[in-house]
């Protein structure tokens, strides 16, 4: 995962950026039909317009006309994305979509008309999935034009530098992926491919050094690292030339490393002597189960039963059960109840949560057909958040709430994947704030600030969300935060009275090189904070980080104070802040005290999260 300054900074760019975090307007009673993952037509009837924000916080989301996102989009939930026919979206820096988090992609129809989306990732970034060392989350394109490029480390499509794949699913549209260092679609450079399902459409994908479908390149080895599932069917795959793509290795002379079709759709690792030059599939490369009966055998009727891969569930071999013949002493060799036959039992793969409490599941090793149990068991102050079942294809299993708070599914033949997930059981506010409701976006966020004594209100009971803060406030708010410590020393500004509430913060800033005066022995501190000054401040406050890119592309980049400049290439590449959409970086505009209360959760929380 990113350390915690650059995960920080991805999120405050919401905070700097009043448009980003105020979601664009649901458009009710205005149909938008799509097709969905089998090309029924269906319509939506409340979504977002996609052009206008560069936080897609769950639901749906429209593509019209041509849009431009200059900075990278971010995808946090599950957001469904319809490409209205003739669209042309652009995301100069991709789409981050990060595991955790889904993005699934439609179109209105399947001719040239198909809407399109480009989306361009940076050095570490994949074009859409996960940011740098941030696994790919779950990723499906039903249809459209679909171009993803990763520029060096990341996939096209998948994990970021060192992210795996997540889950990709392609069933449709006509969909091209590339990367220099991370797989085409997959994992990026250092990760695993994940688990990747192309069943429709058309499928370009090209990579460097790492596979063109599967795993990135292997850093330390120079292998491509390995995938969990691969199954391709149904879709026209190339590669650019007219080459055959490498699925799971970036060469055929990495025999150790190639992935085969055995005939079935699934592909799997073969070994050097099983590999010919015409990848031909060796049934010697599946692992066999014991018989698995399909239907038992009676007196009268034959039965049957086969075996299959135990990793991927291909079927290797079937045959009948011979009838028992009725009687006690009529045996059978087929694998009937008289012939001594066991069937397979299947230990569950079960994700225990990192907090908030443990988890049982009984039977421990249940056969094909059993009634599993899955019983939570929160710590105190936690409640249970999610319970997933999913097969070894990694499909969804039906779980059934009982009355008496466990959870149960059928057993399939296969493994299955238990993951639990717990929460804090969270403590209602008594909202101090008269001009603060549920409603507005900056809730929580003044919420979290008021409860950890950070910012207060007014005396009139208001918060003051669009009111501008001071250069003092911002000071005294850092000083709180540390522990209101003393001084190093006392620089002297002749506009600070020793007696002002805010002297000793301002007076500590300085000494810590996060604040400075403007050259005239003054400080201002009733001033508004600008949004250089805020840039300036953290990261000044973060230690004065260099930035990578020395670019900014915005067109009001003369604005930017020379003093600031290389603070803003830290903040825009970091996701400090952003452009508002129009070219436009705003340096000397004003920050709110709704976006500075944004800023400090997300700072606060994100600390957290990496001690």
């Amino acid at each position: 995962m990113r350390n915690w300054k650059q995960r920080l900074f991805s999120l405050l760019l919401c905070g700097a950026l009043v448009a980003s975090l105020c979601p664009a307007a649901l458009a009710e009673n205005v149909s938008i039909p799509y097709l969905d993952e089998t090309g029924t037509e269906k319509s939506c009837e409340k979504y977002r317009d996609a052009a206008t924000s560069l936080i897609w916080d769950g639901g749906w989301y429209v593509a019209q006309d041509r849009g431009l996102a200059p900075s990278r989009i971010i995808v946090t939930g599950e957001v469904h994305l319809i490409l209205a026919n003739g669209c042309d979206l652009a995301a100069t820096q991709g789409i981050e979509v990060s595991e955790g988090n889904s993005l699934t992609i439609y179109a209105q129809s399947k001719d040239e008309s198909a809407g399109k989306l480009m989306a361009t990732g940076n050095s570490s970034d994949a074009g859409i999935g996960g940011g740098q060392n941030d696994d790919g989350g779950t990723i499906t394109i039903n249809g459209g034009t679909v171009k993803a490029t990763s520029e060096d480390y990341g996939a096209g499509i998948g994990g970021g530098q060192n992210g795996d794949g997540g889950t990709i699913t392609i069933s449709g549209g006509t969909v091209t992926a590339t990367s220099r260092d991370g797989a085409g679609i997959g994992g990026g450079n250092g990760g695993t491919g994940g688990q990747i399902t192309i069943s429709g459409g058309t499928v370009k994908v090209q990579s460097y050094g790492g596979a063109d479908i599967g795993g990135g390149r292997d850093i330390a080895t120079g292998n491509i690292v390995p995938s969990d599932k691969i199954e391709i069917s149904g879709a026209t795959v190339t590669h650019p030339g007219g080459d055959p793509p490498h699925i799971g290795s970036a060469t055929h002379q990495a025999k150790e490393d190639e992935w085969l079709s055995d005939g079935a759709h699934h592909w799997h690792p073969c070994e050097a002597e099983d590999c010919d030059k015409n990848h031909q599939f060796n049934k010697d490369t599946h692992t066999p189960s014991d018989w698995i009966v399909d239907q038992a055998a009676t007196s009268s009727t034959a039965g049957s039963r086969h075996k299959e891969c135990t990793a991927c569930g291909y079927t290797m071999q079937t045959e009948a059960i011979p009838a028992t013949g009725g009687g006690s002493s009529g045996g059978s060799s087929g694998g009937s109840s008289g012939s001594g036959y066991t069937p397979p039992t299947y230990r569950p793969d079960v994700t225990q949560p990192d907090a908030g409490g443990t988890v049982s599941v009984t039977p421990s090793h249940p056969e094909r057909g059993d009634t599993v149990t899955v019983k939570p068991k929160p710590d105190e102050g936690y409640e249970l958040d999610s319970i997933t079942v999913t097969d070894r294809d990694g499909k969804p299993i039906e779980v059934v709430v009982r009355p008496d708070g466990t959870y149960t599914f059928q057993q399939p033949a296969g493994k299955v994947k238990i993951e639990v997930t717990y929460k804090p059981i969270e403590t209602p506010w008594n909202n101090p704030f008269a001009d603060v409701s549920k409603s507005d976006w900056y809730y929580e966020a003044v919420r979290f600030v008021q409860e950890q004594g950070l910012m207060n209100g007014y005396s009139d009971g208001r918060f003051g969300a669009n009111d501008t803060l001071s250069r003092a406030q911002l000071a005294q708010i850092l000083f709180s935060k540390e522990g209101r410590p003393g001084a190093d020393s006392l620089p002297d500004f002749s506009d600070v009275a020793g007696e002002a509430w805010y002297a000793d913060a301002v007076r500590w800033a300085a000494s810590q090189g996060i604040v400075g005066g403007y050259g005239n022995g003054t400080f201002g501190p009733d001033a508004p904070i600008t949004r250089e000054q805020l840039a300036v401040m953290l990261w000044r406050y973060s230690g004065s980080p260099a930035a990578t890119n020395e670019e900014l592309y915005f067109n009001d980049e003369s604005q930017i104070s020379g003093y600031a400049l290389e603070a803003l290439r830290w903040a825009v590449e970091n996701g400090v802040l952003n452009g508002y959409g129009d070219g436009r970086l705003g340096p000397q505009g004003q920050a709110t005290r709704a976006q500075v209360a944004q800023m400090l959760k997300n700072f606060i929380e994100n600390q957290e999260a990496d001690t």
